[in-house]
C-alpha cells in the first residue's frame, strides 16, 4: 500500500489524479477510507466504476488478493496510471 501511495504521489504531480497532495494525507483519506469497507465485501468479483486513480479498487485488491476487482474509468491518464500500478 505504501508503494501505491508513492506512485500516486509521483504521478499526481504531473497528471493531477487527486486533489490530495500530501502522501501522509493520502494514506488517511484514500487508503484507510478504501480498506475500511473490506470487511463488508460479500462475493468474489467486484467492479469499481469511476475508479479515478484506482480508489477504492487497488487498496481493496491489495488487501484481498483472493478476490477479483475490475476497475473502470473514462480518462486515459487514470487508466495509464492504473496499468503502471499493476505492473
Amino acid at each position: 500500500l505504501v508503494g501505491y501511495v508513492e506512485l500516486l504521489d509521483k504521478w499526481n504531480k504531473a497528471y493531477n489524479l487527486t486533489s490530495v497532495r500530501d502522501p501522509l494525507e493520502m494514506l488517511v483519506k484514500h487508503i484507510l477510507d478504501s480498506i475500511v469497507v473490506g470487511t463488508h465485501l460479500q462475493g468474489e468479483r467486484f467492479i469499481d466504476v469511476g475508479t479515478g486513480p484506482g480508489l477504492p479498487g487497488i487498496p481493496l485488491a491489495i488487501m484481498h488478493p483472493e478476490k477479483t476487482f475490475f476497475l473502470l474509468d473514462s480518462l486515459g491518464k487514470r487508466i495509464r496510471f492504473i496499468k503502471q500500478v499493476v505492473h
